[in-house]
């Protein structure tokens, strides 16, 4: 699918095939959900633009309201110039579902203001419960979680793996500023400066192997390890 509207608004029905809201627009909401509702591994392509979440409302697993929920394998691609997805500091931008695994695979985009609610809640921009999260010429800035991975987390299953992208100005209360990750994790030539959490300013990756490659940690901050 390809998104040919900045605006927020629903699929108008889901599983149909079509990428169509009820004016015909194909939004960045509209395409997540009618990949969520067919099986296998989709690819959406978002053009240049800014993309805020503005359609607010009880938490869900649907991707009707609030952040993306992300229900099988996809990738999101930015083309065409410079891709923001904005949270507008009322939710995450990106979510997943527990015990259904999932790869999601982000690239080109900038996320920011990402911010769930919940006094518990892990993942400001972009939380992965159960798969992998495969981050590629990213931005991650301004996106605070009360919990783990102010940027991003991935909580369980196989893989979180990050090239070519910044971390700026993420905030937890908890653990990893930037990202947080308790499976094996891979930092490729990746800027994280300004983030800041109680343990681990920039990374805090729990239990698991963390090779960072050709990358910059400078300038986090913690109030304890890390």
């Amino acid at each position: 699918f390809t998104v040919d509207s900045t605006t927020d608004a629903v699929d108008a029905n889901p599983g149909d095939g079509f990428c169509a809201t009820a004016n015909n627009a194909c939004t960045l909401r509209a395409a997540v959900q009618e990949t969520n509702a067919q099986p296998g591994a989709d690819l959406i392509t978002v053009p240049a633009g800014t993309y805020q979440l503005s359609l607010l409302g009880p938490a869900e697993d649907d991707a009707a309201t609030g952040d993306l929920d992300i229900l099988d394998d996809l990738t999101i691609v930015a083309i065409g110039g410079e891709v923001v997805v904005d949270g507008l500091n009322s939710d995450r931008v990106f979510d997943t579902k527990l015990f259904v695994p999932v790869t999601l695979t982000l690239r080109g985009l900038t996320i920011q203001n990402g911010a769930p609610p919940d006094l518990n809640a892990d993942g400001g921009g972009v939380y992965v419960r159960e798969g992998s999260l495969i981050l590629e010429d990213m931005v991650f800035r301004d996106n605070h979680a009360n919990d783990n991975g102010g940027g991003a987390y991935v909580f369980s299953g196989d893989a979180m793996i990050v090239r070519d992208s910044v971390f700026e100005r993420n905030s937890t209360l908890r653990r990893g500023g930037g990202l947080a990750s308790n499976v094996p994790t891979t930092v490729e030539r990746v800027r994280l400066t300004g983030n800041t959490a109680r343990e681990g300013g920039g990374i805090h990756v729990s239990d698991a192997p963390l090779l960072l490659i050709a990358s910059t940690v400078e300038a986090n901050t913690a109030d304890g390890p890390g």
